[in-house]
């Protein structure tokens, strides 16, 4: 074998090496963040990642105490939606309560901890209907590989 033969092979076989290494690959981030709205942690949503490149994925992930995370998020530009939730609650009789002790049977006049049966969760934060939709939240984000980190500040 010539030598000019040697070098084109070891050429040929130096870039698809690196094309393996830079073009194939893991093609999604990982992305973990807050969402805060007038300065305020969100305590329970929802946020959504609407992916604009490849398939257009949807992926979501719900927001709990302020915090959010998402993993396997397609590299490149995506739009974000935020909704955000009551937490009903409706304790169950007959369960343990938080002492250890079996509950005795709740009568529907008397609700636990003086808390009314099926009352809205006191941490609820209404935000602007607008972040709800896609064309009109204004909320974009540019996702690398590897893991990223999004906070998302809601104005009023």
């Amino acid at each position: 074998m010539k030598c000019y033969q040697v070098h084109a092979i070891a050429f040929a076989m130096a870039s698809l090496t690196l094309l393996s290494c830079t073009g194939c690959g893991d093609k999604t981030g990982d992305v973990a963040g807050t969402v805060r709205y007038d300065g305020q942690e969100i305590p329970h949503g929802r946020i959504v990642f609407y992916c604009q490149g490849g398939d257009k994925l949807v992926l979501m992930g719900p927001i709990s105490d302020g915090s959010y995370s998402i993993q396997d998020v397609p590299v490149g530009p995506a739009k974000i939606t935020v909704e955000t939730f009551e937490q009903k609650t409706t304790p169950v009789p007959g369960q343990f309560s938080k002492h250890g002790s079996m509950s005795s049977p709740i009568p529907q006049d008397q609700p636990p901890d003086g808390a009314a049966i099926g009352d809205s969760n006191r941490d609820y934060l209404a935000i602007p209907n607008r972040y709800r939709s896609v064309d009109r939240s204004n909320l974009d984000v540019e996702i690398s590989r590897g893991q990223n980190v999004h906070d998302v500040d809601l104005l009023p």
